[in-house]
């Protein structure tokens, strides 16, 4: 059964937002959102912790000069997690700085997705909404990882037989997840090499050094490949171009 109501978010932002209860929502929960479409899609997966300041501020270069933009040049869909924090924080700063127009749509667990007037019950970790993202879902959980086969799901249903791509840059544990969730949905992973822990370790598995069993399973896909954050930006866009075919 869907739940259809509005997000009043920072600065009056108000979003649409539907919580679900079973993946046999996700169809009509996008039609409703006016989701339910045929367009490129990029997955954005991972988080921006424990690095050092120049990292992040590359990292957060990237998603201005490259990852918005590409996402609106190409009409794409953005999905994430939605919530204020990490890479989420960074596509939805970005998407605002670049004026972007492209929808990004959140999926996160009720009982950690935190706004006003919540009626949810929260775990004590629970994280505010991203207020730049334009669309939200939420489905059953609390942990952080309930949302990853949500979010491999919708993306795949937005995208149809357009291509879509996931970035999967920093991250932790839940970071495992969502990478093994998009190469079930047959979708190419780029990991951003240099952007610490679990994308390094991705990345060094791609070069040979393989050092959590977990790469070992994900390399098996030969869906994953990885972009250096130090490259020329001009460089990394073309190298996404191809990846999706455009």
């Amino acid at each position: 059964m869907l739940k259809r109501f509005t997000l009043d978010l920072d600065e009056g932002r108000v979003r649409p937002a539907i919580q679900v209860s079973t993946y046999d929502d996700i169809v009509p929960a996008l039609e409703v959102l006016g989701l339910y479409t045929s367009s490129p899609v990029l997955v954005i997966i991972g988080g921006a912790s424990k690095l050092k300041e120049n990292d992040y501020a590359r990292l957060q270069s990237l998603f201005v000069e490259v990852l918005a933009p590409l996402a609106q040049a190409l009409n794409m869909t953005v999905v994430d997690g939605g919530t204020d924090a990490g890479l989420m924080k960074l596509i939805g700063e970005a998407r605002q700085t670049v004026g972007a127009t492209f929808p990004l749509l959140g999926i996160a667990p009720t009982g950690l997705a935190d706004f006003p007037s919540t009626p949810f019950p929260l775990a004590d970790d629970n994280c505010a909404l991203e207020p730049n993202h334009t669309h939200f879902i939420l489905v059953p959980g609390q942990e952080w990882g309930c949302e990853s086969p949500w979010m491999a799901k919708a993306a795949t249903i937005i995208a149809k037989d357009q291509p879509s791509i996931a970035v999967l840059a920093n991250g932790g544990e839940v970071t495992w997840k969502d990478a093994l969730q998009n190469v079930k949905a047959h979708r190419p992973v780029i990991v951003v090499s240099g952007s610490g822990r679990t994308a390094d370790v991705l990345s060094h598995a791609l070069n040979g050094d393989i050092t959590d069993d977990r790469a070992r399973e994900l390399l098996k896909s030969n869906l994953l490949r990885s972009i250096d954050m130090s490259e020329d930006f001009q460089s990394i866009s073309q190298t996404l171009h191809q990846i999706l075919g455009v």
